[in-house]
């Protein structure tokens, strides 16, 4: 039961990965449920991403070792508006929406790539981050860029991404670019393993678990402090 519940108002919304998706109203009704064909997960964990809502719609996230998958379900009838595959083994983050200046999109953290869709399900960019071996982080934006991370604190190669808006197909960076047209700046050890980072009044926060605290500037990625 690693997912937060959500809310629009009128309806909660419980994920259990393996299990369903089940629709109480505010009297503690159930108003519908999606049950879930179970698939194997790295090391049986299970998954673990959220369930977010959007425009009416509850998208989630369904990573595992055998058969992966993004959907979206209408809020209140729970049909599936689309379902898109994902080729994706075990990961753990939490799907963003964002916002951004030039369209919406969906951006999602996982350990094969960082992948984008519009609000179709369809795919927008992709790039092999080379993540660390557990990608749990959620994405986060600040204006027009977002970013994406992985730190399994074992690994030597725990890296973030700050990516503009507007990429489209694959924008992975070659063996020796930190930036390319899409992606702005490249950590390769500031990831996170468990927590997610934040960003307040212009700086970029990391918590890591190795025990420190981290601030990076958003829009460069030079360290500020540590």
């Amino acid at each position: 039961a690693s997912e937060t519940a959500a809310t629009d108002g009128e309806r909660v919304y419980f994920l259990f990965g393996d299990v369903g998706l089940f629709v109480f109203d505010m009297d503690g009704n159930e108003v519908w449920k999606y049950e879930i064909e179970p698939q194997k997960t790295l090391s049986d964990w299970g998954p673990a991403g959220s369930p977010i809502i959007y425009d009416g719609k509850l998208i989630m996230i369904y990573d595992n070792m055998e058969s992966s998958w993004i959907a979206a379900f209408d809020c209140k009838s729970g049909d599936i508006v689309w379902k898109t595959k994902r080729e994706e083994v075990s990961s753990w983050a939490t799907p963003y929406v964002w916002e951004n200046s030039k369209r919406t999109e969906i951006v999602t953290n996982g350990k094969n790539k960082i992948r984008s869709y519009d609000l179709e399900g369809k795919l927008l960019w992709e790039m092999d981050g080379r993540m660390s071996w557990a990608c749990i982080a959620t994405p986060l934006s600040d204006n027009d860029m977002v970013y994406v991370n992985s730190g399994y604190f074992m690994d030597k190669h725990r890296p973030v991404y700050a990516i503009r808006a507007g990429a489209s197909g694959d924008i992975t960076l070659g063996d020796d670019e930190t930036s390319n047209e899409f992606v702005a700046w490249y950590q390769p050890a500031a990831g996170n393993y468990n927590t997610s980072p934040l960003i307040y009044r212009g700086q970029y926060y990391s918590l890591l678990d190795r025990g420190s605290l981290e601030s990076y500037d958003p829009a460069t990625g030079e360290l500020i402090f540590t």
